[in-house]
């Protein structure tokens, strides 16, 4: 048999590449800031990387001590393996997982607040009851990642605030998104090639992102068209009152044309110029269905379409899957400034944590840093709307060949308060208010189930439920505001 060079010689040089890369991981250590995590991996010499100490201070409280000692006995879960892959356990499997957390180990205490953490919601009860005593609208800017992508959580949010104050339509709605078909609150459809900006994939700089972390551009020739249609799922989706477009940079000659209801088609024209600027397509007669076409801009920057009227409740769903609500500071704040002129957000609502979430980290001051910048950002163009951090909801990670709530989750909600307080802005506790420790593991288990088997996001039941949860918070708390009001008690230190 001749040796063939030509086939082996390929092969030679993988080898050695792997040989290199191999080498070269001994010496990358763990790493975590606000813009990546770097996860040691110790080919050759298989040793790992200790976990992150949840740092303690003489004084600190028996909640943080035990905390800390729970935190302290994980070496290392083994919801990853050494390649990063979740592990798993074939049946009839003889493999013994090694036990990287030793037993028993007590739940941590839930936090202990040092006052109402909702207190600093005051301007917004005000602001709700008054607006809606003189018919003008309340709206609220609801952040968050996969968890709430679809309009889950928001869209039951916003029926029951629009139930018992009024309001008809969804809000901003974007222009593209990987999630519309199973969005249920309106259909939405798109067609031609579109460029989607976002926070995620940290566009050039003269890309002026919108109040959602999100801009779209017309990309290519042909038609660039959008549809929204309003559906019967919910009391007030069934019809579009006040339908607003939103963009910038629109040059000269550019216009839309668009349809109500299969109507002859109308045309827009797009004023020139940096600023954002809104264009109303309906605000008479309510309509099902709009269509819109872009015609002649090639250099605009489209932001979304409102659905709203000029009275009630909005809830804006601004949603991004992977994000960590770290990088805010990329929005221009004129862009959120202009955003604020035309929509007056009354309330601004941050959920976020499950995208830095690690079984292995005790200390979260690199997202803590991260938050603090992203809050004030949003508070130079929101200084009079008060800011609610929503913590992570309960995960979990495999220990000891089950499932149950990720060593990491005590510290990282502990931060999010921190955070909340630092920052004088509300906080809710969503994984306390699911039940805890370890409860998504009967969020899973529940009939029927309210959370899915990756034990981290939940199902239409369990979206439903935490806005149940949310919303009964919001509103037992507005209530106390009232009864404080009538009452002439709202020194009350709750308040």
């Amino acid at each position: 048999m001749s040796f063939d060079k030509d086939f082996f010689r390929p092969l030679g040089i993988i080898a050695i590449a792997v040989l290199i890369l191999m080498a070269i991981s001994e010496w990358v250590p763990d790493y975590e800031n606000e813009y990546i995590r770097i996860r040691a991996i110790h080919f050759i010499t298989g040793k790992d990387a200790p976990p992150v100490e949840l740092a303690m201070t003489p004084g600190s409280s028996l909640q943080d001590q035990i905390t800390a000692e729970a935190m302290s006995a994980t070496k290392k879960d083994n919801y990853y393996n050494r390649s990063g892959r979740k592990s798993s356990t074939r049946k009839g499997s003889t493999h013994k997982e090694k036990n990287y957390i030793q037993e028993p180990i007590a739940p941590p205490p839930p936090l202990v607040y040092d006052s109402n953490p909702l207190a600093s919601l005051r301007p917004f009860f005000e602001k709700l009851n008054q607006n809606i005593s003189q018919g003008r609208p309340v709206r609220i800017a609801f952040y968050g990642d996969s968890i709430i992508e679809g309009d889950l959580i928001t869209e039951e949010l916003r029926k029951q605030l629009q139930d018992r104050f009024g309001g008809q339509g969804v809000g901003m709605v974007p222009i593209t998104s990987i999630v519309a078909g199973f969005r249920v609150t309106i259909r939405h459809s798109f067609s031609g090639q579109w460029n989607t900006y976002s926070l995620m994939n940290r566009p050039p700089q003269n890309i002026p992102l919108g109040i959602s972390g999100f801009v779209y551009q017309v990309a290519g020739n042909g038609s660039h068209k959008v549809r929204y249609q309003a559906t019967r799922n919910f009391n007030k989706t069934d019809k579009f009152s006040r339908i607003t477009l939103y963009y910038s940079h629109a040059p000269e000659g550019g216009y839309v044309e668009y349809s109500l209801d299969g109507q002859p088609d109308m045309v827009a024209e797009l004023k020139p110029g940096e600023s954002v600027q809104s264009v109303v397509l309906n605000e008479t007669t309510p309509v099902k269905t709009i269509d819109i076409k872009f015609v002649n801009c090639p250099s605009a920057y489209i932001y979304g379409v409102n659905f709203d009227d000029r009275t009630g409740v909005y809830v804006d769903n601004y949603s991004m899957r992977g994000y960590s609500g770290m990088l805010f500071r990329l929005i221009p704040l004129d862009i959120m400034e202009d955003f604020q002129q035309y929509l007056n957000y009354d309330l601004i609502i941050l959920q976020y944590g499950a995208n830095v979430s690690n079984p292995n980290c005790r200390n979260y001051d690199f997202y803590k840093r991260g938050m603090v910048n992203s809050i004030n950002h949003i508070k130079k163009t929101f200084p009079n709307s008060p800011i609610l951090v929503v913590s992570t909801a309960d995960k979990g990670a495999r220990i000891n060949g089950r499932y149950q709530t990720s060593p990491d989750i005590p510290a990282l909600v502990k931060t999010q308060y921190e955070i909340a307080r630092e920052t004088n802005s509300g906080f809710w506790n969503l994984y306390e208010a699911m039940g805890g420790y370890n409860s998504i593991v009967n969020f899973v288990n529940a009939k029927p189930p309210m959370a899915n088997h990756d034990y981290t996001h939940f199902t239409y039941h369990g979206t439903n439920k935490v806005a149940d949860l949310l919303t009964g918070t919001f509103m037992g708390e507005y209530d106390k505001y009232r009864s404080n009001r009538s009452s002439g008690r709202l020194s009350d230190a709750r308040y």
